[in-house]
């Protein structure tokens, strides 16, 4: 296993199951490994709590065109184009709608595995 990466949240509340975070620019693409989710600030323990499944690369602007995701964001406020470019805006000072982004869906608790390749079947079919 590689080194284990570790992904900070200013909001960290999420979903039972699969969950999507919406990250700027590409560094998570193809980060499909055990990962640590920490809330920004907090300390947090060597091992990772959750796994990325699956990352897709698109310019902000296009999200529309898989809007179908948004369901899945971690943050209630994100769910919406309207409220994720808000978010993003404060997270990301200077964000632009024409900048790249890294759709992020991961889960966080291994016992749900099986579920999870349920759902992921039926999320991505398709895409």
């Amino acid at each position: 296993m590689g080194k284990i990466k570790t992904m900070y949240f200013a909001n960290n509340v999420f979903r039972d199951g699969i969950n999507l975070t919406v990250r700027r620019g590409v560094e998570w693409d193809g980060c499909h490994r055990p990962t640590r989710f920490a809330k920004i600030g907090s300390g947090y323990s060597d091992d990772p709590n959750g796994k990325i499944v699956r990352t897709i690369v698109i310019r902000f602007a296009d999200i529309a065109n898989v809007e179908r995701y948004l369901p899945y964001e971690h943050d209630i406020g994100c769910r919406t184009l309207i409220g994720l470019f808000e978010v993003m805006s404060e997270v990301y000072p200077g964000f632009d709608e024409n900048e790249i982004v890294t759709l992020v869906f991961f889960y966080l608790d291994e016992g749900i595995c099986n579920k999870i390749d349920a759902d992921l079947c039926d999320l991505f079919h398709n895409n």
